[in-house]
């Protein structure tokens, strides 16, 4: 079996590397963010310009800068819809060391050794062979579908 020892260091080194990837995430989360806000301004200057060249009748640019708003509020979408993706795939937090630790015990006592390997930086475990099995199939084990 595995010390205890090695399995709060093994421990240790994963909740650091948990923790480094939760802080990258926070600032890649920062960082969509930020250019979605870059894009709505862009955007609300755009229709600012409009707004006035209509205020002013100016109707030989009128047409041009509406054609330019058009661009803007697609990158607004597009930004969203990233800052959207980027939030549904948010890094869980990271768990805590004692359960970081029962974790690793718990593949040590059920796989019976727990292999952990500093220099690489990972750890395994052995699984026995896993068998083909077969089952028959009976018409009762289906349940019935009605549509």
């Amino acid at each position: 079996m595995t010390e205890i020892k090695q399995l709060v260091r093994a421990g240790k080194q994963l909740q650091q590397v948990w923790l480094e990837r939760e802080t990258h995430a926070r600032r890649d989360d920062q960082y969509v963010l930020d250019r979605l806000r870059e894009r709505q301004q862009g955007w609300e200057r755009a229709w600012r310009l409009l707004e006035k060249a209509r205020r002013h009748q100016l109707d030989l640019i009128a047409p041009q800068l509406q054609q330019q708003l058009l661009p803007r509020l697609q990158e607004v979408q597009d930004a969203t819809s990233r800052l959207s993706k980027q939030l549904h795939h948010a890094t869980p937090a990271a768990p805590s060391l004692a359960l970081l630790i029962a974790e690793l015990q718990a593949l040590a006592v059920e796989f019976g050794y727990l292999q952990i390997d500093w220099k690489d930086k990972f750890v395994s475990v052995a699984t026995e062979p896993i068998s083909p099995f077969r089952k028959p199939w009976r018409k009762a084990a289906w349940p019935t579908l009605s549509f």
